[in-house]
Parts: C-alpha cells; structure tokens; sequence
C-alpha cells in the first residue's frame, strides 16, 4: 500500500541560498516569489500552492528525504533565475561600454548628461518578465499564440513584428507601453509622438 503524500511548508527564505549567486540583491522579489514556485513545482509534477496564511507555499512530498529535493530544487530555480540577470546585466554592461565611444544621438544638458537616463532594451525588459512569471519560452509562446521563434528573436534583440507584442504584453500582464518603453511616464519618451507645433499663419497682406 502506497502511503499518501505529506504536506509540507517552506518560505521563501528557506530557498534561498545567498552562496548560489554572484552578485547580491540582483533577484528581486517580482523575480522569484511564491507564485514563481509554485508555478515551477506544478510544472515539474509536484502538488504545490501558495500559503496565504503562512506565507510561502505548500507543497507534497511522500517523506522528508524527498521534501528536502523539492526545497534544493527550488534553491537551484532562484540560482537559475540569479544567473541569468546577471548575464544579463552583463551584456547590458558590455554593450553600455561600446555605447561610451560612439557619439550620442541625444542633446546634452551643460553639465554634460543626457536629457533622459538610457531605458532598459526590451529584450532584456521582455526576458525579466518572463522569468519573473515563471515561463519558458515554450510555455509563453503556448499562452500567448506567439511563435517560439518571434520570442527567441525579441530576446535576442533582433527585430520582430510589432503585431505580435500586444498578445505578448498581456500574458507577461503589462501594458503594451511598459513592454515597449519601461515603466516610466510615457510623456518623457520618444513612444508618444511630441505634439506638432502650430503652423505660424501667414502675414495679412
């Protein structure tokens, strides 16, 4: 006779391992929470939800052997989720040095800084939100109606058709405008179009 499985407890602390990281305070709480794994663990076969009360999540192991498993499992999802921002992070780096010795395309101010500070790529915002929800690419192409390969391109930062972002901005629940520009007022950014300037009027003759 097969035992039923036990219910266990663990918070988010208990899965975090500060050591499975390069760089500290680079994952976020949007980016590994218990809906994220919870979602993982589902993914994965293991009965899991989120402990309102308690907070953290509950989830079933047949003994605590196997339940001490499914907490490194999920240690080694936050470490996943930690070393792929950092690359990211780095590339952004990288391409920021290249960007430092060609010319800006922006207006400076006199004390020699940018008018806006440099937005987030959307390659790299659209990566952070899929991880920070817990999908693949597979599984948000399945949610979204998007083909893996329009995703993989976006993330790769090589262009994509535009049609396709406002399905994606939904399943990644964003507006359209925080998917395409970040989370800033859109009145600041090249995605609102400025206002045309009156047309002076001609002299009387």
């Amino acid at each position: 006779m097969i035992a039923s499985p036990t219910v266990f407890h663990a918070t988010i602390a208990d899965v975090t391992d500060e050591h499975h990281q390069n760089m500290a305070g680079l994952v976020q709480p949007d980016d590994f929470n218990p809906e994220v794994v919870v979602r993982f663990l589902r993914d994965n076969g293991i009965d899991a939800c989120v402990d309102e009360l308690a907070g953290g999540f509950r989830y079933t192991a047949a003994d605590p052997e196997r339940a001490s498993h499914v907490r490194f499992a999920c240690v080694c999802l936050r470490a996943s989720i930690s070393y792929a921002l950092e690359a990211a992070f780095w590339c952004i780096k990288g391409g920021a040095m290249i960007a430092q010795h060609s010319p800006s395309p922006h207006r400076k101010r006199w004390n020699g800084q940018r008018r806006f500070p440099p937005v987030e790529p959307l390659s790299t915002r659209a990566f952070r939100l899929r991880i920070a929800l817990g999908y693949s690419v597979d599984e948000l192409a399945e949610d979204s109606g998007v083909f893996v390969g329009t995703i993989k391109r976006l993330e790769s930062g090589k262009p994509v058709d535009k049609r396709e972002l406002p399905a994606l901005a939904a399943t990644l629940r964003v507006p359209l405008c925080e998917l395409l520009c970040g989370a800033h007022s859109c009145a600041e950014r090249a995605c609102v179009p400025a206002p045309a300037l009156p047309v002076p009027e001609p002299p009387p003759c």
